[in-house]
């Protein structure tokens, strides 16, 4: 075989490496064609969001200051136009007195009752009209008294229009909580009573 014999097969194989090459790169191009990628984010501990909503109080006595009585017995929350009474236990008014000496009708009242206090409350002739309303406290339900004072047949300290009390018992002994309204023209406090009622709590 001469050169020029052996020079055209060179280039003959040469061509036919080439078109080799080409073609396998065409096919391997088609192959590897980009597949559609998935939409679905990879969720990690620091992407994960909590969508449920953030304990939050409920009702207005969630900001509302809370009373505790100087024996440790019993808490409650009280709304800011209330003020404690300074001069002893469970006694609230709508304007902050330190008349100690005073024998005044306070609003509202937290008191444990002695045996003729117990039969004070539980007479309820003095009333000339009088109603009742089951009332949750603390997950137990009592029976809250709603009476209209019969001027006449009360013979006790102080002249009052109404009251609206609960008697609970507790450790042998008895409390009743109490909204007093002097006067028939004075302010109404029974919705803010029933939401102290709903705060209250034996600690001890």
């Amino acid at each position: 075989m001469n050169t020029k014999g052996f020079t055209s097969i060179i280039i003959i194989l040469g061509i036919v490496l080439l078109l080799g090459i080409a073609g396998g790169a065409y096919y391997f191009g088609k192959s590897q064609v980009a597949r559609p990628q998935s939409t679905q984010p990879t969720i990690t501990p620091s992407s994960i969001t909590d969508t449920s909503p953030a304990p939050t109080g409920t009702g207005e006595t969630v900001n509302w200051k809370t009373y505790t009585d100087l024996a440790n017995t019993y808490s409650m929350k009280y709304p800011s136009q209330l003020f404690p009474n300074t001069c002893g236990d469970g006694a609230f008014a709508t304007e902050s007195l330190y008349d100690c000496g005073s024998e005044r009708i306070w609003l509202i009242t937290v008191r444990e009752l002695d045996a003729d206090q117990l039969k004070s409350v539980r007479d309820l002739s003095i009333y000339s009209t009088i109603s009742k309303k089951e009332v949750n406290i603390n997950g137990d339900q009592y029976t809250q008294y709603n009476g209209l004072l019969d001027q006449k047949k009360w013979k006790g300290p102080g002249i009052y229009y109404s009251k609206i009390w609960v008697e609970i018992p507790h450790n042998s002994r008895y409390y009743e909580l109490a909204y007093t309204k002097e006067n028939e023209k004075d302010k109404d406090y029974s919705e803010i009573f029933d939401q102290i009622l709903s705060t209250f709590k034996f600690i001890n």
